[in-house]
């Protein structure tokens, strides 16, 4: 199994988590990517709520099925938009800064 993806999207998977960083305009390309990659293993996105999740901290319009946050809390990280547009992370049960 391989989920391919362009050479500037970096994914992090581990288990049955998967976090995409990439570029606003293309979004709509990963989505798309991770569906097929996830029909082709008999496996399925979860769309509920806390499930899948976007965060842009850009002021560009994406236009996506997936629901939208300015926060969003991975494998214990808490991520969020933070000023200027700039993303930030801190242990979600700590109050540490992770990055």
């Amino acid at each position: 199994m391989e989920l391919s993806l362009e050479d500037d999207i970096i994914p992090h998977l581990y288990v049955d988590d998967l976090m995409v960083l990439c570029r606003p305009d293309q979004v709509n390309r990963v989505v798309f990517d991770v569906e097929r990659f996830a029909r082709d293993n008999q496996m399925e996105l979860n769309y509920g709520k806390g499930k899948t999740e976007l965060i842009n901290p850009t002021k560009e319009t994406i236009y996506c099925d997936v629901r939208s946050v300015d926060e969003y809390e991975y494998l214990g990280v808490t991520i969020r938009v933070g000023r200027g547009g700039k993303l930030e992370a801190t242990f979600a049960h700590a109050g540490r800064r992770a990055m």
